[in-house]
C-alpha cells in the first residue's frame, strides 16, 4: 500500500524526475535539522555553564574582598577604640598631646596595616607618627610651645627621637588635614 501511495505521488509529477533529490533532500533537511538543534542545545547550554561559572567566580571574588577588605578596615577602629578607653581612663589628653606620642609608636608597630596615627586637639595641637621610606619612622608635633610650627623629627627604633628633619612653620593642621570646623 505505501509503495502505490508513493507510486501515485510520482505519477502526479509532471516530466521524469530522479529518484536521487525524493530520497537524498528528506535526509539532508533531517540531518540538519538534527545538526542544528544540536548545536543550539550546545550554545545554550555552554552559555549556562559559562554564566554559572561567572557567578560562582565572582561570588569567590567578593569574598576574598570581604575577608580582606574588613581586617583591613577594622584596623583605625581598633586603634580609636583604645585611644578612646585611653583618654576614658584618664591615661591621656588633648591639653598633653606629647604623652600620645609612645601609645602611637606601640600602636603603628602592632597594626601592620596601618601607616600614620594621629590626633589633634581644639587649640590646634597635633601629634602623628607616621611610616615613611626614609627615615623609616617619624613623628610630627605642633602645638603652642613649638609655636604651632610642625616640627618632624626621625625617630629610632627604641622610640626616641634623633633629630629634626623639618620645621614647618605656621602649621595649619586644620586646612593640612582637611578638617572643616563648624
Amino acid at each position: 500500500m505505501s509503495i502505490n501511495f508513493i507510486n501515485r505521488i510520482v505519477a502526479k509529477i509532471p516530466g521524469k524526475m530522479s529518484l536521487l533529490p525524493v530520497l537524498v533532500v528528506p535526509f539532508v533537511l533531517q540531518i540538519t535539522a538534527t545538526v542544528g538543534l544540536i548545536g543550539y542545545l550546545s550554545f545554550k547550554n555552554g552559555q549556562r555553564t559559562v554564566n554559572d561559572l561567572a557567578g560562582q567566580l565572582t561570588a569567590e571574588i567578593f569574598a576574598r574582598i570581604k575577608d580582606n577588605l574588613n581586617p583591613y578596615l577594622a584596623t583605625p577602629h581598633q586603634i580609636n577604640q583604645s585611644n578612646a578607653t585611653a583618654i576614658s581612663l584618664g591615661q591621656l589628653n588633648f591639653q598633653n598631646l606629647a604623652a600620645w606620642e609612645p601609645l602611637f609608636l606601640e600602636q603603628i608597630k602592632i597594626f601592620d596595616r596601618v601607616n600614620s596615627i594621629v590626633a589633634g586637639s581644639n587649640q590646634k595641637g597635633f601629634i602623628g607618627v607616621e611610616i615613611r621610606q626614609d627615615p623609616p619612622l617619624v613623628v610630627m608635633f605642633s602645638e603652642k610651645t613649638t609655636g604651632y610650627n610642625l616640627r618632624t623629627y626621625a625617630v629610632s627604633d627604641l622610640g626616641k627621637r634623633l633629630q629634626i628633619i623639618s620645621n614647618t612653620a605656621n602649621y595649619d593642621r586644620d586646612r593640612a588635614l582637611g578638617i572643616l570646623m563648624l
